[in-house]
């Protein structure tokens, strides 16, 4: 059964990348009423099916100015998508950023982590 480690609801996102190949990664400073100690975990999708639309998504992000001290947007949400089971190598993944928008990122992998800081 494939299931999230963590809960990214209201968690600040610190970057988004796209790349090199059909893959995009996001890190999130995760809300601290969840995880009293600093986490800032990456989750990677991998194997994108839908990575036109997955890198127009993170290029909107990126296009957007930013202050050195400031995050990226706050995630709403971040799940599996509800409306479309994933198995191993069909996964379906919806992200809800403020400011930004949804997208449901359908991938072949998807790991998380916690980052290198």
């Amino acid at each position: 059964m494939i299931a999230l480690q963590y809960e990214y609801h209201d968690a600040n996102l610190v970057s988004a990348s796209f790349g090199p190949r059909r893959e995009a990664s996001l890190v999130f400073a995760l809300y601290p009423i969840f995880y009293p100690e600093p986490t800032t975990v990456t989750i990677r999708f991998g194997g994108l099916f839908n990575d036109d639309a997955t890198s127009r998504f993170v290029a909107s992000i990126n296009a957007e100015p930013l202050d050195d001290d400031s995050y990226l947007a706050r995630c709403n949400t971040l799940q599996l998508d509800a409306k479309k089971p994933s198995k191993d190598g069909d996964i379906h993944v919806f992200v809800d950023l403020e400011y930004f928008g949804q997208i449901r990122i359908h991938c072949k992998h998807l790991s998380e982590g916690v980052a290198e800081t």
